[in-house]
């Protein structure tokens, strides 16, 4: 033992103490390089392996502990023993030497340590040598594209720019979550990584599989900055003194300028496809995928609005009379005719639209999106008044969810713009007609707001698809839903359904479509591998209803709970710390038997029997009602005389817009707000609106243009209802929720 610490030059207790306080420095780094490797296995793969210099053996990489090994040379000796990576022996460092160099093979090692030699490059007239190299530039390959990496020995990690990853054919959701902290950057900036993901990181001949932290653009000046984890996988030397480094010893290569412009990126990957794929999706899967989904019918990339128009069947508009439906357009403001200009300038193009003689009119209102700009809505309500009903059959949700038990993998495939790939039958063609400052035009493709269109989507999608239907897939409406019980499987299923969407020149929406999910919300549901839930969506708002704080709340929390009473067992005596606070002379205090009882209570709402599951066969009632701060609705289901079954509850609160509304305007926003909110459940059926609000009954037959209410019933003209007036204290609920 005396010896081993003469050896590495102890003689003293401070010494001691340095020596120990090194080694547990030393054994730190290499815990965190041996964690680093956990999630990956190293593979090296090169045409010339066979003849690399010193390349890292895959069992000392894999179990450090069996012998001492040197990360900084690939030496047989512990990192704190290399003669490369010591401390330099100059005059000026006061610090403890470093170890005697072990003698062997690795003596002439070629690596020039930079700060043992900095002394003859440094004058103190010149104390910045332009001979030194500015920057460590190599060229490089990751998976398939090709550029340059900055070489940086002071970052612990190979870090790539988001923008460079998107254009290598990735998603962020393809990220893995990273967990270790921010990074901090050469400013000295702490930074939160956007996640991780393995590439494979090609240096001349040498290609290395390694993980990589991924910035947001502006954190980093490169691309790709490759740090120590990547220099100690790879087994990459540098001489930096003289310019140059190598992956084997008899070729060597030297660094890159720096150049003002950088490889110019290109996106050469569907980046669409890749978006509707799930976080940790294998880069297998990805180019299985890939494969599977050429010549299909998915849009080409960067073009959003590819149309398909199949022949597989047409949509007519069946009326009640033979008398033209004629109406004026509605005046709009300079600022938005030009809009109406835009749009019908782009559906011609599209051959969506086309100018017109008809006999028939509609007038156009614009609806303003979520995400800025307008859509294009005709005012279709009086055709549909006397337009005949189609019957076709909807299928019932629990049909749709018996088929998904068992599966363990979901894709969705939404259609691109699914109605305006449907023909209009000609002689149905002039009554879609509308009307505008810019003249007057019909539709050759189904047009959305017309009465029975989700009903001949339907018919045209159990058309396409079927035999595929109820075996390995299921449409409803305009849902596509693929399911598997593996993921081979699922490859087929896809691959089965794109054929058929192809045979019928029908296109996807990449942007509304989402592969290899091992869960979806479909239908008020959550469909997974193991099992269907309930959507927690469904009774968030009863769960967040806030503690109530004064009798006035109490009063409006009991009302909504009694009006199901009948539903919750032993409810009044659950109840009871509750009423009691509405007693005569009782003063307001909230006490634990409170909180218990609200609970518990709230707990009893949410829970079977009380929300049950829907049945498409029997007729729906929503619930709603507005204050001043909120909106309140409930979803119920009549399953016999006089009896109802909720299915579920909603609430939210006005924002400072809306709570400048008139009260009829706030009624009729509950209205809208909770049908499309609901309109999976409500979509071809007719079902029952109850209001408290007596105006509501004739709001949605005004024919005043350029209103706010005007707008909202256009929302609605797909929507086969009825409004039903009820006085507030029949109307418990859906107030208290609001």
């Amino acid at each position: 033992m005396a010896s081993q610490l003469r050896s590495n030059g102890v003689t003293s207790v401070d010494g001691l103490v340095r020596l120990g306080q090194q080694l547990e420095k030393d054994k730190e780094n290499q815990l965190q390089y041996e964690q680093r490797k956990k999630p990956w296995k190293l593979r090296i793969t090169s045409p010339a392996q066979s003849q690399l210099a010193n390349p890292v053996p895959a069992s000392v990489s894999q179990d450090s502990s069996k012998s001492p090994f040197c990360w900084r040379c690939k030496g047989p000796h512990a990192p704190n023993s290399c003669p490369q990576g010591g401390p330099a022996k100059n005059k000026n460092y006061k610090g403890q030497q470093g170890p005697n160099p072990v003698k062997g093979n690795h003596d002439n090692h070629p690596t020039v340590s930079t700060v043992t030699h900095l002394e003859s490059v440094y004058s103190p007239t010149h104390p910045f040598s332009t001979s030194l190299p500015q920057q460590l530039i190599v060229p490089v390959n990751i998976d398939s594209w090709q550029g340059q990496a900055l070489v940086d020995t002071g970052s612990s990690y190979t870090l790539l720019n988001e923008k460079l990853w998107v254009t290598m054919g990735y998603h962020p959701q393809q990220l893995r979550p990273w967990t270790e902290g921010p990074i901090y950057l050469a400013d000295g900036g702490a930074r939160q990584p956007l996640g991780w993901g393995e590439v494979q990181i090609a240096v001349q001949t040498l290609t290395v599989p390694l993980p990589v932290v991924v910035l947001a653009p502006q954190m980093l000046a490169f691309p790709v900055v490759l740090g120590l984890d990547y220099l100690f996988f790879s087994g990459l030397q540098m001489d930096i003194r003289n310019n140059v480094y190598w992956v084997h010893p008899d070729q060597k290569y030297y660094f890159l300028k720096n150049e003002a412009h950088f490889h110019e990126w290109h996106n050469s990957s569907p980046l669409a496809l890749f978006s509707a794929l799930p976080p940790g999706t294998a880069k297998e899967e990805l180019n299985l995928l890939q494969v599977a989904c050429q010549n299909t019918c998915l849009e080409e990339r960067g073009k959003e609005h590819v149309l398909g128009k199949t022949s597989v069947l047409t949509h007519r508009v069946y009326v009640n009379q033979d008398v033209p439906i004629r109406q004026k357009p509605y005046r709009v403001s300079p600022t938005k005719q030009k809009v109406i200009k835009q749009l019908i300038d782009e559906m011609l193009a599209a051959d969506v639209i086309e100018p017109s003689s008809s006999a028939w009119s509609s007038p156009v209102v614009l609806i303003p999106k979520k995400t800025g700009g307008y859509r294009f809505c005709v005012d279709y309500r009086k055709i549909n008044s006397v337009s005949q009903s189609d019957a076709y059959p909807l299928p019932t949700i629990q049909e749709i969810l018996e088929s998904l038990s068992g599966a363990v993998v979901f894709s969705t495939l939404d259609l691109n713009s699914g109605y305006w790939q449907v023909r209009m039958e000609e002689d149905s063609q002039d009554k879609t007609a509308f009307i505008c400052s810019q003249g007057l035009f019909n539709f050759k493709v189904m047009a959305f707001g017309l009465k029975n269109a989700p009903a001949t989507f339907q018919r045209l999608m159990e058309r396409v698809l079927g035999e595929l239907q109820r075996k390995n897939c299921f449409v409803y409406l305009d849902d596509i839903i693929i399911y598997s019980s593996s993921i081979e499987q699922h490859f087929q299923d896809i691959q089965a359904v794109l054929d058929k969407l192809k045979e019928a020149n029908l296109t996807v929406n990449m942007k509304k479509t989402h592969f290899f999910r091992t869960s979806l919300k479909f239908l008020g549901h959550i469909v997974t591998a193991t099992g269907i839930k309930a959507d927690p969506e469904k009774t968030r708002a009863v769960q967040d209803f806030p503690v109530p704080k004064n009798i006035k709340e109490v009063q409006r929390f009991l009302g909504m709970a009694g009006w199901y009473h009948r539903f919750v067992p032993h409810f009044s005596q659950v109840a009871e710390p509750l009423n009691a606070l509405k007693r005569k002379g009782v003063k307001f205090l909230w006490t634990s038997q409170c909180q218990t009882s609200f609970h518990a209570l709230k707990q009893l709402l949410v829970s079977p029997p009380v929300l049950g599951h829907p049945n498409l066969n029997l007729p729906f009632v929503i619930y709603t009602d507005a204050s001043e701060v909120g909106l309140g609705a409930v979803l119920v289901q009549q399953t016999g005389l006089g009896t109802e079954e909720v299915l579920a509850f909603a609430s939210r609160t006005l924002n400072p817009a809306e709570r400048n509304y008139t009260t009829t305007e706030q009624e009729c926003l509950a209205v809208v707000w909770a049908l499309e909110k609901w309109r999976y459940y409500l979509e071809g059926k007719f079902f029952t609106v109850v209001t408290d609000h007596s105006s509501l009954m004739w709001v949605f037959k005004t024919q005043k243009p350029n209103t706010r209410l005007i707008r909202w019933a256009l929302r609605l003209q797909e929507f086969n209802f009825t409004l039903e007036y009820r006085k507030g204290k029949y109307n418990t609920v859906p107030d208290a929720l609001s």
